[in-house]
């Protein structure tokens, strides 16, 4: 919420409520992640790829670690990760979210 809203404020003012501020991931949020779960199964990736993941995530954060988990869990320790895996896994995703999107505007015009 952005701070100036009146129902913030109101949560902020409230002593009945906590309120938890949400950040979007920086692009250096998401490469220190995406190293560190590289390092801990022993994998690498092209520097391409680790771009590409970079610049196709970070609005949500759950689904930023859902979709590196993705495609880390397509490999074995000490494999190489190139940007055309990443390139098919993201994509692949990309369509699911869109064909859901266009799935759900027509079920709402239906109605």
């Amino acid at each position: 919420m952005k701070t100036k809203l009146t129902s913030r404020k109101a949560f902020e003012s409230d002593k009945n409520f906590i309120v938890i501020p949400c950040y979007n991931s920086s692009n250096i949020d998401i490469m220190a992640l995406l190293n560190n779960k590289l390092k801990d199964r022993d994998l690498t990736m092209q520097k391409d790829a680790k771009d590409l993941i970079v610049a196709s995530l970070g609005n949500d954060y759950g689904n930023t670690t859902s979709e590196i988990e993705k495609i880390l869990n397509q490999h074995q320790s000490g494999d190489e990760i190139s940007k055309s895996e990443v390139e098919s896994i993201i994509v692949s995703s990309s369509n699911i979210i869109v064909t859901d999107l266009v799935d759900t505007v027509f079920e709402k015009q239906k109605a």
